[in-house]
């Protein structure tokens, strides 16, 4: 095990729930310290003329910033005489604990020799109190719902002591002792603890220690407390208002304000990852104004407090870390936020690839099948159970569902969502549900190494990691990804060159197999390489290579296409060029019909097309009579168009075979040699299909 080097800087790292503890960490937008402060000021102004002990609730949801507010509060305090205790009630682990810690708490507030007889008042008050179990004497019901002085309460419980003296008296000491003092105990996240545990505190703040000249400051959320105390014999929300004084609301952050904090966490986050972030792209999915409805609608509206997105931010940056260059990042977030907040819808996505991804119908079949649009609107609104802001949301991602809704035509756009990682797009969808690698036919890791030994030109590595591909199954899949991505492709000259000569150096096979899309890559290589270089370059790959078909569909497309996309007034090729390379093609095609018959009639019918479109085909059938002069060469030029396992001849290639060669030639070719070959299937089929065009029933 290697031993880390401690100096260096560990950049996986989470955003902690923190809350803010002074006024320069209050930077994001949400002035929360303008309101510590407001509250900082009554509770000088309350001590200015008030000694009785009051009880302030400041509630507020989960992550609303309660605890911030304290702590800037608490700071503002020091500033002042007045002391600030703080008491975390959910750290004791039972009542007697609990009451005991907290006047423990207490006494530390007045900690001085010339306060020995306050402190002594307080512990004699605490051990009387433990002692009787005052506690379990006053009941919560007792408390909320009858209107009793602590007197009452206390001789209801006590019988008068004469020769001690009473907890009231006691009590009465201990507040003409505090004297000047002013203290404020913050009690911090009530609705952490138990029902039980709730109510010991409230008795303990409204009974037992409602001491002149203390404030007590609880936060909570109001729901969940009042949730908790709810039962036969109590309201829960009634008996919060006779326990708190002063009721204040944590003011929630504006969407203005979560969409600048979110912003910039995401800003950062993409910076520390090195990930580029599409700022169009970010604003549609976080939050994006529609003409149509005058509505707002995103992700942003998923988010109610600064805890939400810590949260988010956290769950985010764990995957991203592990699938970051495998994903679109402003997608991911989009789906993280939904996994987040819509954890049902969540799963539901993941198992609807076929739904959602599918590429979209062309519109007449939509139109002619409406049942079709209507049954895939159907099962995408199950989805979204009505909620306008996740269907917005979700169209985004998925244009199948805009589609599916508007009925109209969208171009392939599958090219664009898999170059640029789109949720959208088949190769890409389940790697956002953390499935990767063994689901993605091939990684992004996979082609970033394959894309660097093409930029680096290291052949070699290339070719080895091309027949890796191929043994695997992934050829094919990567030179379709290849095509999206040649805009990552610095070396457009090196990879022309290797692609023109993969016949040669992989197998013919392999060409073939790839042969449509290595034709559109090599397309855009040709106009990504120099235009001074262009020529010389095509003219000298067009010498070495053999592959006619090819060079010649290259070459007819961009003799129609003769165009640099975004520069109307540059042609790829002059006119001359073109036919220079064409020239060169038809050289190669006669060649071919003189010295490579096999391969002719292994390939008859596209040999035959190709030499039409070269306006060879007089040569071509020059070939053909040359060859069925011979009953050899009679027999593979039957074989070169007929099929064993087919029932009857196929029509289409005897009309073809009749373009281009003499039916009665051949007929008296076979009937000079009918001796020899009259058992060969091929003659048989000929013979029979050959009555049949003969009487012109063939359509």
């Amino acid at each position: 095990m290697t031993n880390q080097n401690h100096n260096e800087k560990n950049d996986f790292t989470f955003t902690t729930e923190k809350p803010i503890e002074s006024v320069t960490e209050d930077k994001k937008g949400l002035n929360i310290n303008n309101y510590a402060e407001y509250l900082g000021k009554n509770i000088e102004n309350y001590f200015k003329y008030n000694h009785d002990s009051i009880t302030i609730g400041l509630m507020g949801e989960w992550g609303s910033g309660k605890t911030s507010i304290l702590n800037l509060t608490e700071n503002y305090l020091k500033n002042t005489n007045i002391k600030v205790m703080k008491f975390n009630p959910w750290i004791y682990s039972s009542y007697n604990q609990l009451i005991e810690q907290f006047f423990d708490e207490l006494i530390k507030q007045f900690y001085s020799d010339e306060n020995y007889e306050l402190i002594a008042n307080m512990k004699r008050y605490w051990l009387k109190i433990n002692k009787s179990d005052l506690a379990k004497g006053a009941s919560i019901p007792l408390i909320a719902t009858k209107s009793k002085t602590i007197s009452n309460i206390l001789n209801s419980i006590f019988k008068y002591d004469s020769e001690e003296k009473s907890l009231e008296k006691l009590k009465n000491e201990i507040n003409n002792k505090l004297g000047d003092y002013k203290i404020v105990c913050i009690i911090d996240d009530l609705d952490r603890v138990s029902t039980t545990e709730i109510q010991e505190m409230f008795k303990l703040i409204k009974i037992m220690a409602d001491f002149n000249n203390i404030i007590y400051i609880l936060s909570f959320d109001k729901k969940i407390i009042a949730k908790s105390l709810d039962d036969e014999y109590i309201d829960g929300e009634k008996y919060i208002e006779k326990i708190i004084n002063v009721a204040l609301d944590v003011p929630l952050a504006t969407d203005s304000e979560l969409k600048n904090i979110l912003n910039e966490d995401l800003t950062t986050l993409s910076e520390k990852h090195d990930i580029k972030l599409n700022e169009d792209r970010l604003d549609d999915i976080l939050d994006y104004w529609e003409y149509e409805t005058k509505k707002r609608y995103g992700i942003l509206y998923f988010f109610k407090t600064i805890r939400d997105i810590k949260r988010f931010i956290n769950l985010l940056e764990f995957n991203i870390e592990l699938i970051k260059n495998e994903v679109n990042f402003e997608d991911f977030i989009a789906i993280t936020a939904i996994q987040i907040f819509k954890p049902e819808v969540y799963e539901t996505i993941k198992y609807n690839e076929s739904l959602l991804v599918k590429y979209p119908i062309p519109k007449g079949e939509y139109l002619s099948n409406p049942e079709i649009a209507k049954s895939e609107q159907c099962e995408f609104e199950k989805i979204v159970e009505g909620d306008d802001n996740l269907k917005h949301i979700l169209t985004n991602l998925f244009p199948k569902m805009n589609f599916i809704y508007n009925t109209k035509y969208y171009s392939d756009y599958s090219s664009e969502c898999e170059g640029k990682l789109l949720i959208c797009h088949p190769n890409h969808f389940k790697t956002y549900f953390k499935l990767n690698p063994i689901v993605k036919n091939i990684t992004e890791g996979e082609i970033t190494l394959i894309t660097t030994y093409i930029n680096s030109k290291n052949e070699q590595e290339l070719l080895d990691a091309f027949k890796h591909l191929n043994e695997t199954d992934k050829l094919n899949a990567f030179f379709k990804i290849l095509y999206n991505r040649l805009d990552n492709i610095n070396e457009p000259e090196f990879l022309l060159k290797l692609i023109f000569s993969l016949d040669k150096k992989l197998n013919v096979e392999i060409f073939n197999d790839n042969r449509s899309t290595l034709k559109k890559i090599c397309l855009i290589l040709i106009i990504k390489i120099n235009s001074e270089n262009r020529f010389e370059i095509l003219k000298n790959e067009y010498y070495d290579m053999n592959h006619l078909h090819f060079l010649f569909e290259l070459l007819i497309h961009v003799k129609n296409h003769n165009t640099v996309p975004g520069l109307k007034n540059e042609a790829i090729l002059t006119e001359t060029e073109i036919n220079e390379l064409e020239n060169i093609i038809k050289h190669k095609y006669l060649l071919m019909l003189k010295k490579h018959l096999n391969y002719v009639t292994n390939d008859l019918i596209n040999v035959y097309e190709l030499g039409e479109s070269l306006n060879l085909d007089n040569e071509f059938k020059n070939t053909i009579d040359n060859l069925i002069s011979t009953k050899d060469g009679l027999i593979e030029f039957l074989k070169s168009y007929m099929y064993l396992d087919m029932n009857s001849f196929l029509e289409h290639e005897i009309n073809i075979a009749s373009s281009f060669s003499n039916m009665e030639t051949i007929k008296e070719r076979i009937d000079e040699n009918y001796d020899e070959i009259k058992d060969i299937f091929e003659v048989k089929k000929f013979l029979k299909e050959y009555e049949i065009w003969k009487t012109g029933n063939i359509t």
